[in-house]
């Protein structure tokens, strides 16, 4: 029988509620079609008890574990084996997080398996037997609707953090485990790795940050950003970005805020020269205090700031940083 897959990214014995939110999206999409819910989760990540163990009441009929034998994720081999999993059982829809880890992993997977792949999707249904999904564009200002070409045709889907809400499941099952061995990554035919780099790793998630200060295309250039992890480091958190500037190659994908990105809400949120796209509101709009720091005093972001700073960032961030070292210093003094 056709069914719904989803890929549980989540390392914790517990489901985080990335992972809820999807398996909320797959059984509403399910139960229309009677079709079962299939979870996918990686043995380096978390080991097959623990992923068990979380799945008992999210009415999972079967989790496919895959056992890679090593702490480290491999992304060609897991998703070469995700991919001669899709080709042999043909599942209607695989949903992914829109994690870097993620839309990585769709990504090489719709290829692999010749399926058709939809980014950043925010609703699904059925016409008939047909899958239809819907995705925003321009920025959110529009919506696409898409529509499955046959009703056998697989589908790989990324979904943003907090699109679903998270439900509960209606009823529960006994979820069997089935553990596959990973399968050795192997070349996509007519690719070529042209050179290879290795980003820093952060020590928690964006979206776990209090304090993130952004950037976006009013910092001119890619060395903005410099400044910005100056006072990000300072204030003890992480440096954003919005969706141009990653586009731009100025910083990396893991820093996007956004529809697209991380969805986040920390305690303090600066936005540096960032006019405020729909895709980026959406993203950071919960924040605690929010902060804008930009030459346009009528850009969209200033309408939901708490304190808008109205000038050159370059003139008013270098400021912010003797500040906040000045009181740093009164503080160690005192202590």
């Amino acid at each position: 029988m056709s069914a719904i897959w989803v890929f549980i990214e989540s390392d914790a014995a517990e489901l985080d509620g990335y992972a809820q939110s999807l398996l909320s999206a797959a059984r509403g999409l399910a139960g229309r079609n009677e079709m079962p819910v299939v979870a996918i989760a990686v043995s380096a990540v978390s080991d097959a008890e623990h992923s068990l163990s979380s799945l008992q009441g999210e009415n999972v009929s079967r989790l496919l574990c895959l056992e890679a034998g090593t702490d480290e994720l491999d992304s060609s081999s897991i998703s070469q084996s995700i991919a001669e999993l899709i080709t042999e059982r043909r599942p209607r829809l695989c949903l992914f997080p829109a994690s870097p880890l993620g839309r990585e992993l769709a990504a090489r997977i719709a290829i692999r398996s010749h399926s058709a792949l939809v980014t950043n999707a925010s609703w699904f249904g059925w016409r008939q037997q047909q899958l239809v999904i819907n995705r925003p564009v321009c920025e959110g200002r529009a919506s696409q609707t898409l529509l499955a070409e046959t009703a056998e045709q697989v589908v790989v889907a990324t979904v943003a953090d907090g699109v679903f809400p998270v439900t509960p499941a209606a009823q529960a099952c006994e979820t069997a485990l089935e553990k596959i061995e990973l399968t050795a990554g192997e070349a996509v035919p007519g690719s070529e790795t042209l050179s290879e780099s290795i980003t820093r790793a952060v020590d928690m998630a964006l979206d776990e940050i209090e304090v993130i200060v952004s950037g976006g295309m009013g910092l001119g250039d890619a060395s903005g950003f410099e400044l910005l992890a100056e006072l990000a480091e300072l204030l003890n958190g992480r440096v954003g970005a919005s969706r141009m500037v990653t586009d731009q190659g100025w910083i990396g994908m893991e820093a996007l805020v956004g529809q697209t990105g991380t969805v986040v809400s920390p305690s303090l949120y600066i936005a540096c020269g960032i006019s405020g796209a729909p895709q980026h509101l959406i993203g950071m709009r919960d924040s605690g205090t929010i902060i804008s720091v930009n030459k346009d005093a009528n850009a969209p972001i200033n309408q939901i700031a708490d304190l808008v700073l109205v000038g050159d960032l370059y003139d008013i961030v270098p400021r912010l940083i003797d500040e906040v070292r000045s009181r740093s210093s009164v503080q160690g003094v005192a202590s």
